[in-house]
């Protein structure tokens, strides 16, 4: 469902409250992949990859979709890691 979300609307849904989502698409997903992981781990993988994270915490079935409540969650990490993390992407 927030895949189809952001097929159609052409940006990632904002969490900051209630959202209706669509109807999830048959297929296979493009953008979003599941996998399950150790929190600090995923932490670590999203900092170092400048990622952010959406964590679900409700999802209740409506007539014309879902409503969705979770958070979206950044993550820092001190200017001299980016730094690095930059130049070890572009190496070559």
């Amino acid at each position: 469902m927030i895949e189809t979300y952001y097929v159609k609307q052409k940006e990632w849904p904002d969490t900051t409250g209630p959202l209706l989502l669509p109807a999830p698409h048959d297929g296979d997903l493009d953008f979003l992949f599941l996998r399950k992981w150790d929190l600090n781990d995923l932490q670590v993988e999203c900092t170092k990859n400048f990622l952010s994270m959406v964590s679900v915490d409700d999802l209740e079935p409506t007539r014309n979709g879902f409503n969705f409540d979770g958070k979206l969650m950044s993550f820092d990490a001190p200017m001299e890691f980016y730094a690095a993390r930059l130049e070890e992407l572009l190496e070559v």
